[in-house]
């Protein structure tokens, strides 16, 4: 059975094929979707995840960021694998966390990790090792897509997982006192990659042109002077919500200023601070 063929021929990508043949032969589905804005990986999981449910399974979408996660009706990839900001790289998952990630995943059976490009081999790794443990791992069918020229990790402490492939592989010896990286290569190099390279959002040649020369490096002088600023008029196009997403927790932190700065301005409005952190003030709650 062919779905959502009606925007796109998804008969004529390896991807989609892949999946289906291994529903219909119950094989565990293991691939890396990988391509630029625009090249229909969004809506490629959805038709994923139509086509799996026809079949009567359950699917799970993910991603690193909440804002992304909404694109399908998903949640972030720590909450469906019960990680947790306090989560040690390596570590077991405790009885609790097991019985949270199986609640929260019932009887799903495929998952699908969307901004590949923020996770590092050690959060994989960690993933590999909760879905282990829950007994969900062995028969997921499980794919892994996003675009490595865009996000990277959050943690300035971690390496984007093809920068680990690529010093792994020319400085071995680096890498021997790193088992859980290396165990997080091993683990995601076991994925069938596939590419998907035709545009199919952007309706102008010029920015086909701007997305191409942003992968492939090729900044230049026209390029910069052909950026601008979204207007009020961009926002009546039928936009919803512009998400911006952050490379980190402490870029996040000064962009909030700076738009709360802004608009306190532009309102003629007071600004109200904490001195000092709110989880300190509980002993003034009758204030």
């Amino acid at each position: 059975m062919i779905v959502c063929v009606n925007r796109c021929h998804l008969t004529k990508i390896p991807a989609f094929d892949e999946a289906i043949a291994c529903f219909d032969s119950n094989k565990p589905l293991r691939i890396f979707v990988h391509g630029g804005p625009g090249t229909g990986k969004s809506f490629l999981a959805e038709c994923i995840m139509k086509a799996a449910s026809v079949r009567g399974l359950v699917s799970r979408f993910t991603a690193l960021s909440g804002a992304a996660a909404t694109i399908n009706e998903g949640t972030t990839l720590h909450y469906a694998t019960g990680m947790t900001q306090r989560t040690k790289w390596g570590s077991d998952p405790s009885a609790n966390q097991i019985k949270q990630i199986r609640e929260r995943n019932t009887n799903m059976r495929l998952l699908i990790i969307d901004e590949i490009s923020m996770t590092h081999a050690q959060m994989w790794n960690q993933v590999r090792k909760h879905l282990e443990h829950s007994k969900l791992w062995d028969t997921l069918h499980l794919i892994a897509m996003g675009d490595f020229c865009q996000l990277p990790p959050p943690s300035q402490f971690e390496n984007a997982l093809y920068k680990d492939f690529v010093l792994a592989a020319r400085k071995p010896a680096s890498y021997s006192s790193k088992p859980l990286v290396l165990a997080g290569i091993k683990s995601f190099q076991t994925l069938k990659k596939i590419e998907l390279s035709i545009q199919n959002r952007a309706k102008d040649p010029d920015h086909t042109k701007s997305i191409r020369q942003l992968r492939e490096g090729e900044i230049n002088d026209e390029f910069i002077n052909n950026l601008r600023s979204l207007t009020s008029s961009d926002l009546r196009h039928d936009w919803r919500f512009v998400p911006i997403l952050v490379t980190s927790n402490a870029e996040g932190i000064l962009l909030n200023k700076r738009q709360i700065v802004e608009f306190a301005k532009a309102h003629k409005q007071f600004i109200l601070k904490w001195t000092n952190p709110i989880k300190k003030l509980s002993r003034f709650s009758r204030v």
